[in-house]
């Protein structure tokens, strides 16, 4: 049995901007922004900071990030690298990227770099390179990757310990791509193009002269997850019965969990999962379990239960007719990784009204969707109602509604703007519906 306060309170990688490094991840509209979105989905924070290395305690973190680009002109000291070489060795993990810079950018990170067997170069223009011809070694953090777009010309060349894990295979081209190290208890990634860690839209290669799409996605979550290990993730729970009469005879509490961005609901580790309220904790039963789409929104959920006598039991003290919290928590396999989500539900005794928390009537579609996405509710008595968009981090993006609204069924439409009407980016969102004092949340999908 887990509780959530001995989960994990957060990971951090530290971002390091001290040295003349101010990166467009910081704004929303860069596509360095979806970088930065990765980390949250992954349950990583990303902690940007221009107060030197020497001014921080690394130890709190899992992982360091350095970036350069023409603006990066001032060295490491020995005393900050040889800082950044004692957290590695102890365990942290160390991403290092250059972006399409010349060659102050680069030999401002080579003194770092070179502690572990890499020197960034710079080769020429390879801007939008399609890396299908390129190899791959062997390495977790190729997994599902069959080909990245490499936009910028920097290179790198390997010694011990790097090793070249992607790497130019045709006789015209000389680019090494990526470079990878254990050193210590550490990990180490270098690349010369920070691109390599966002996707793009399809685009034409004059070199292949076709159509393509990249994993370049995919391939910066298999290397958040090898080099900084599994954060917190932010899970969607829901809970069944959303109504629990507390004299009732049934035998399972049932939990769907539905992960964020890629992560399999299969690698769920159900012996870890617990279902908590305040201090107490009620463990899931290792079966039944299934994985299956059962909200219907297109992705995958694990379904788990729960013992109902000892979730009762759990829930004796509250008064009824109440609405609580219940929050589901747990590992996936291999223990790298956790989640964590809430729901509400409705305490009640034999005789009072079940009254549902939203409405059965309520449909979003489409879902996913490019343009707008139409939702359909019911108001069964007249309410005070609010409806919000959310994005993952649990920011508010824009408010459709906030008001008194009559008994009947409603549709509002979300056109996939922010509230000052600028497009938000794609990735996953959240409808919150409250009516009166009863909260559902419902996950959407926009694309691009």
């Amino acid at each position: 049995m887990i509780l959530l306060a001995s989960i994990c309170e957060g990971t951090e990688v530290l971002w390091d901007m001290s040295h003349g490094i101010q990166h467009p991840i910081v704004h929303p509209d860069s596509i360095h922004h979806r970088f930065q979105e990765i980390f949250e989905e992954e349950g990583i924070a990303l902690v940007l900071s221009d107060s030197g290395i020497l001014n921080q305690n690394l130890s709190e973190y899992e992982g360091l990030i350095l970036a350069a680009n023409t603006s990066a002109l001032s060295n490491y000291s020995p005393d900050e690298i040889s800082a950044i070489e004692e957290f590695i060795n102890q365990g942290g993990g160390l991403l290092i990227m250059s972006e399409d810079l010349g060659d102050p950018g680069v030999y401002n990170l080579n003194p770092v770099a070179q502690v572990f067997g890499t020197t960034l170069v710079v080769i020429g223009d390879y801007t939008g390179v399609r890396l299908s011809f390129f190899s791959f070694s062997e390495h977790p953090i190729f997994e599902e990757v069959t080909e990245i777009v490499f936009a910028s010309g920097n290179g790198l060349a390997a010694e011990p310990p790097s090793m070249v894990a992607a790497w130019d295979s045709t006789e015209w081209r000389h680019l090494t791509a990526v470079t990878i190290a254990e050193v210590g208890e550490g990990r180490f990634v270098a690349t010369g193009d920070e691109n390599v860690f966002t996707d793009v839209p399809p685009r034409f290669d004059p070199n292949r002269c076709c159509i393509f799409e990249a994993d370049n996605e995919k391939f910066a979550r298999n290397v958040i997850r090898w080099l900084f290990g599994g954060g917190m993730l932010n899970a969607t729970i829901d809970i069944k019965p959303d109504v629990l009469n507390r004299k009732s005879r049934g035998r399972w509490i049932t939990a769907y969990i539905e992960l964020p961005g890629s992560r399999d609901p299969a690698d769920v580790d159900v012996s870890t999962v617990s279902l908590i309220f305040n201090s107490d904790a009620v463990s899931a039963e290792v079966s039944p379990t299934e994985v299956g789409d059962y909200d219907g929104d297109g992705i995958l959920d694990r379904m788990v239960k729960f013992d109902r006598a000892k979730v009762i039991e759990m829930l004796d003290e509250v008064d009824v007719p109440e609405e609580v919290t219940l929050t589901v928590a747990g590992e996936l396999t291999g223990g790298t990784s956790f989640f964590s989500g809430e729901d509400i539900i409705r305490i009640i005794e034999p005789g009072e009204k079940k009254v549902s928390r939203v409405s059965p009537n309520l449909s979003i579609s489409p879902n996913p969707f490019l343009n707008q996405v139409q939702v359909r509710y019911e108001v069964e008595t007249p309410s005070q109602v609010q409806i919000g968009i959310y994005d993952v981090t649990g920011r508010l993006v824009r408010t459709l509604f906030k008001g008194h609204q009559p008994a009947g069924i409603k549709t509002i439409v979300w056109d996939g703007k922010d509230s000052i009407g600028r497009p938000a980016i794609q990735g996953i969102y959240f409808y919150k519906f409250q009516v009166n004092d009863n909260i559902k949340t419902e996950k959407i999908t926009l694309l691009r």
